[in-house]
């Protein structure tokens, strides 16, 4: 895949994603960055495994101090297992995109996003969400995306009460207002808010805000990233789809059933299995 940039501002801020240069290997792979803060995120998707009926997302994101420019130091040199904020910052990434992938759709879908760099004041996790969408809509997987994560806080200045799109880590601490908001082209489909006894009249101007300001921006941009690296086009599943897909699968793994005159019904004989298909049935 030749390389591709596209660039927004949102927030006073530059959002810009590029691919084609890292992690060619992938199925979808973009460098996702704003301001200094940098993502790189990934998507896999792979045949399912035999036996599934579910759809094996799984989201991993990942920040080490490294990202900080700071290494772990005294006894313990490796850092640990995800933290509750990365833990947190996977659900947000899921919650959004796994409903739009078609009902039936098992494949494997793996995504990891990996803090490349950190600036200590944009926080990584609402450039992870969108960048997880932006690898997802390069890849062959049916997504029905794009889809964009914002954060909406609220300042007081001397002009008055502010909204303010992703703020920053200073910013937030004279917040009363804690927003995150995941949508798509037809709406939203995540809200997350934690507030200080803020009027219901302002949520919404503050989730109305959001996605005018933030998320369409940000999903036009997907969408130039999409048409720029010519993966406009995806594969159409629907439920006689999936139906044919995995009956095909079994028919490729499991022998004519035979039938045995004397009780004139059909088995399907133990032996007439194969070795993985007779491991996955037991």
């Amino acid at each position: 895949m030749a390389y591709v940039c596209v660039e927004r501002e949102i927030g006073g801020r530059t959002f810009k994603i590029e691919t084609g240069k890292v992690a060619r290997l992938a199925s979808g792979a973009v460098m996702a960055s704003y301001a200094d803060t940098t993502v790189l995120t990934t998507a896999m998707r792979a045949d399912p495994r035999p036996g599934l009926d579910f759809f094996p997302l799984q989201c991993d994101y990942r920040e080490k101090l490294g990202a900080g420019g700071k290494f772990p130091g005294g006894f313990r040199k490796r850092e640990g297992p995800p933290n509750e904020k990365e833990i947190l910052t996977m659900r947000m990434m899921d919650r959004p995109i796994r409903p739009l992938f078609p009902d039936g759709f098992i494949d494997e879908v793996q995504i990891q996003a990996w803090v490349l760099s950190h600036d200590g004041q944009n926080d990584a996790d609402m450039v992870a969400c969108t960048a997880a969408s932006a690898a997802l809509c390069l890849t062959d997987a049916p997504f029905q995306g794009p889809v964009a994560t914002v954060r909406v806080g609220r300042i007081i200045t001397d002009d008055g009460e502010k909204f303010i799109i992703n703020p920053t880590h200073a910013q937030m601490e004279f917040s009363d207002l804690d927003l995150v908001l995941s949508g798509h082209a037809d709406g939203l489909n995540m809200i997350e808010i934690g507030a200080a006894e803020v009027p219901e009249a302002d949520v919404l101007a503050a989730i109305r805000m959001g996605y005018e300001e933030g998320i369409k921006p940000l999903l036009e941009m997907q969408q130039e990233l999409m048409e720029k690296a010519g993966t406009t086009d995806k594969a159409r599943w629907s439920a006689s789809c999936v139906f044919r897909r995995t009956m095909s699968w079994s028919r490729s793994r499991i022998s004519p059933v035979t039938r045995w005159p004397s009780c004139g019904r059909s088995t399907a004989s133990r032996s007439a299995t194969t070795p993985s298909t007779r491991s996955a049935i037991g």
